[in-house]
């Protein structure tokens, strides 16, 4: 997997609004190539926030940009439950609030749900690039 840059949804949300879908895919491609990175977002940030934008599903499908997979970071079981913790301190920092949870303890597949702004996107790419140790793009929102 090569990541050089993690991006938050509405970042590309910006850059790429599906106006004119060619044009916005040369735009998105000539940010990241003069920079020289590559970009990659988080697979909740593909799957939530970002299934209906065109200009990004076509970089996915043409390999411009990686999805990258739980399991390409958390390689250690004791791993996911970092994460968890890590997702819970940065929900309560953004969202000045507990993240809701069917159970006393929050699990992994609480963090995989999506709530509307909670800042979910932002939180799993920030501890994304924290765990890669890579710079991320994210919007002023």
């Amino acid at each position: 997997m090569e990541c050089h840059v993690l991006v938050d949804s509405d970042f590309f949300t910006m850059i790429a609004p599906c106006k004119n879908i060619d044009k916005e895919k040369e735009f998105v491609k000539s940010v990241f190539d003069s920079l020289n990175k590559k970009p990659c977002i988080h697979p909740f940030v593909a799957k939530e926030e970002l299934f209906n934008n065109e200009v990004v599903k076509q970089l996915i499908d043409e390999g411009y940009i990686t999805v990258i997979d739980y399991n390409s970071v958390l390689k250690e079981s004791w791993m996911e439950q970092q994460y968890v913790d890590n997702f819970v301190t940065y929900y309560d920092y953004m969202n000045s609030e507990k993240i809701p949870s069917l159970s006393p303890e929050i699990k992994f597949s609480d963090i995989k749900r999506h709530h509307a702004n909670k800042n979910m996107g932002e939180i799993h790419t920030l501890i994304f690039a924290h765990c890669l140790e890579i710079p991320l793009f994210m919007s002023n929102d």
